[in-house]
């Protein structure tokens, strides 16, 4: 990916000179089009002139210029921010191209980059941050942020009054300095046709280098997912269960109280409770095989930090392998499979 210039303000520059300093978190708010990742790109750039290792954090995980989208990206530049070019030091996976609905995992994938960049020796880092500013959502995502990260720095860049109820609700806290910009007329809008293409080239570069490779299940264990973490069901169970379900059942996983079901076709409700009454059991998680088909998932090691993302293309139940698009290397140490909510194949679950 191409870095995009910046033109450099007075603004900025003395922005800089309060802000770069050694054991400071900046964190960047604004909505989009409004040249946060290009002032990030500024700071990490000011931070390297200083002689600083400078953590990058790219929290827009629709946007996402450090790693692939659905990410949160960290990226450490010590010499050159021609290194943000370079895979991502560490990602987080949040599993969807906006946070709303998966606020959780979008804040908790920030502090978990933050940490991460601090404990690989960053003097400084940024974070870029989602458009997602105004609403109870926008509201309740940025506090749950800055809760969380204690920034030093936060800069919001506005163009009007947009984000002056969120500044005020910030102005009589000591834990932080506040900084407002208005917006550079030297940014440019872009499309939601720009912001899609943007999403697929950034995927396409990021698989280019991957292959189908087959994982066994019994080397995993699932991560928002109930499945790969229960007792396989026998051949005998199978039966009973597809003849309950109407419906052949290809895989079940049996939990306390509770049981995870593969069939070829969606059960109905009624079918559920059915099968939850005669089995006495307190929850039934059922989906439909091709439910998997496409899935972006990651991949973690056994410390569940993460190798990389890949691409669900099947799930053998009878061998009991997946087959993934991904990073061989990286498959081979997988121990988690963590599940998001976006599929390759548009057809996607928020």
């Amino acid at each position: 990916m191409t870095l995009i210039s910046y033109n450099i303000s007075r603004e900025w520059e003395e922005l800089a000179l309060q802000v770069i300093q050694p054991n400071q978190t900046i964190m960047i708010i604004g909505k989009v089009d409004m040249g946060k990742s290009t002032l990030c790109r500024f700071l990490a750039d000011e931070g390297i002139k200083r002689r600083l290792k400078v953590g990058v954090v790219d929290a827009d995980v629709g946007q996402s210029w450090i790693g692939p989208p659905t990410t949160v990206g960290m990226k450490l530049v010590v010499n050159s921010i021609d290194e943000l070019n370079n895979p991502p030091d560490a990602f987080y996976i949040v599993g969807w191209i906006s946070p709303e609905r998966h606020l959780l995992q979008t804040v908790v994938g920030t502090k978990i980059m933050v940490d991460t960049a601090f404990e690989r020796n960053a003097d400084l880092v940024i974070v870029d941050t989602t458009g997602l500013v105004e609403g109870t959502i926008g509201s309740m995502l940025k506090h749950s942020k800055i809760e969380l990260l204690r920034p030093n720095h936060i800069v919001f860049i506005q163009q009007n009054r947009e984000l002056d109820l969120l500044i005020k609700s910030l102005q009589h806290i000591s834990t932080h300095q506040i900084h407002i910009h208005r917006r550079s007329k030297s940014v440019e809008r872009k499309s939601k046709e720009y912001r899609r293409q943007f999403r697929e080239d950034r995927f396409n570069e990021y698989f280019a280098d991957c292959d189908i490779v087959e994982i066994p299940i019994s080397q995993i264990r699932g991560q928002r997912t109930p499945f790969f973490n229960g007792k396989k069901a026998t051949a005998k169970e199978l039966e009973n269960l597809s003849n309950l379900a109407g419906d052949r059942v290809l895989y079940a996983e049996w939990f306390y109280r509770g049981l995870s079901i593969v069939t070829i076709d969606k059960i109905s409700g009624l079918t559920a409770r059915r099968i939850c009454s005669h089995l006495s059991l307190d929850y039934l998680h059922a989906e439909v095989i091709d439910d998997f088909e496409q899935m972006l998932v990651a991949l973690l090691d056994e410390k569940n930090r993460g190798l990389c993302l890949g691409v669900i293309q099947g799930i053998d139940f009878n061998t009991g392998v997946l087959k993934i698009i991904s990073k061989p290397e990286s498959a081979k140490a997988a121990r988690v499979i963590q599940f998001g909510s976006y599929r390759m194949d548009g057809k996607n679950v928020g």
